[in-house]
């Protein structure tokens, strides 16, 4: 992004100079006749879409003034009628512009204009791309994994406390019985007779203790 006075050219044909009364002061170029071109070097430090802003006057309006990049044309600009050869007025357009440095060449297809300044500025809202720096890729050497190699664990036998023999004055304890008194009740779906596929459960899920496909030792009761 940057402005760059007309008369900043490093190549031309058929441009003439002149002292400007626009804001600014300085020159313009103008004389310009139909083909006259002016070029100059410009270096883009972000890709993105910009605008052109072009500083004109004329007594006419059938100036032109065609952008080109590198000799590829990328819009031509209308010249309107100012009212005056030193009545400038801003006139915009926009352009997608790549990284690195171009020739932009500014060809005037119908003269008959002044040209004080040109401008380039990034759109906003526009993101611009910035060219990555490279890096050198290194191939890395992978140092060799060494495992250790656990350590024996002596394994300790344990003492066996010695077995006492029981009195004939230490009582013995009778187990005591589980009451029978409540009936076995059947349950409204009996428990499956073999753990097959067909008597799965979905997880996640829920399932009642009683709908076991197999069992040792188990009563039910009503709950």
């Amino acid at each position: 992004p940057g402005l760059i006075q007309a008369e900043e050219y490093c190549d031309e044909y058929g441009v003439q100079l002149e002292t400007t009364t626009d804001s600014g002061g300085g020159q313009n170029i103008g004389f310009l006749d139909n083909g006259d071109y002016t070029e100059y070097n410009i270096d883009v430090s972000s890709s993105g879409l910009y605008r052109l802003d072009a500083r004109v006057a004329s007594q006419y309006s059938s100036g032109q003034m065609d952008v080109q990049i590198n000799g590829a044309s990328l819009g031509i600009l209308s010249i309107p009628n100012t009212g005056g050869w030193q009545s400038f007025t801003t006139i915009s357009t926009t352009l997608s512009l790549a990284t690195g440095t171009h020739r932009l060449r500014l060809e005037f297809p119908n003269g008959g204009f002044n040209l004080n300044w040109i401008s380039f500025s990034l759109v906003p809202g526009n993101s611009p791309t910035k060219s990555p720096t490279l890096s050198p890729t290194f191939s890395p050497t992978v140092p060799p994994t060494y495992l250790p190699t656990a350590a024996s664990t002596p394994t300790i036998s344990p003492t066996k406390a010695p077995s006492v023999s029981p009195t004939s004055s230490s009582p013995t304890k009778s187990p005591t019985p589980r009451p029978t008194s409540l009936p076995v009740q059947p349950t409204s779906n009996p428990p499956a007779v073999d753990c097959t596929s067909a008597s799965s459960f979905a997880v996640p899920g829920y399932l009642d203790a009683d709908q076991y496909c197999d069992q040792r030792g188990l009563s039910l009761e009503a709950t």
